[in-house]
C-alpha cells in the first residue's frame, strides 16, 4: 500500500507515466513473466520491455522463463556498481550510462539512522516516509 502511494506522489502529474498496481491483484507467488503476460493483455496497443539492474542480470537465468521474458519482450540491462556487465544478446540491450551507487537499502537504512534523504528521492516521498513512520 505504502509502496504504490509513493510511487503515485513520486510521479505527481507527469502525463507519460502511470502508476499501474495490476502485481497487486494477481495471485502470488508473483512472477515477472505473468506481470507482463498481464499487462500485454490488458494494454495490446502497449509494447512493454523490462528494465533491469546489471545485479539481477547475472542471475537472469534463473528466473522463471527468462528466454521467453526477452524474446516476447526484450530487457535493457542498466549498470550499478560492481556489478560490470557486456554482451551481445539478441533482445537484450546493455546500456552505457553512469552509475549511481543508489539503492532501496541505502534509502531504507539512511532512514532507520535519522538521516535527511530528500535529495535522493523524488519531491514528496521524502515528507511521506517521514509521515508515515516507515523505515524505522
Amino acid at each position: 500500500k505504502h509502496r504504490l502511494a509513493m510511487l503515485q506522489v513520486a510521479i505527481g502529474d507527469c502525463d507519460y507515466i502511470k502508476v499501474c498496481d495490476v502485481e497487486l491483484t494477481m495471485p502470488r507467488p508473483s512472477y515477472t513473466i505473468n506481470t507482463l503476460d498481464r499487462l500485454k493483455k490488458d494494454y495490446p496497443d502497449k509494447q512493454f520491455n523490462l528494465i533491469i539492474g546489471s545485479d539481477n542480470w547475472l542471475i537472469f537465468n534463473q528466473w522463471r522463463d527468462s528466454n521467453r521474458i526477452i524474446s516476447d519482450y526484450g530487457v535493457t540491462v542498466y549498470p550499478r556498481p560492481g556489478y560490470d556487465v557486456v554482451g551481445d544478446v539478441d533482445g537484450v540491450r546493455f546500456i552505457d550510462a553512469p552509475v549511481v551507487n543508489l539503492s532501496s537499502t541505502f534509502i531504507r537504512e539512511g532512514f532507520a539512522l535519522n538521516n535527511d534523504m530528500d535529495a535522493f528521492l523524488p519531491k514528496g516521498v521524502n515528507d511521506y516516509i517521514i509521515k508515515h513512520n516507515l523505515y524505522k
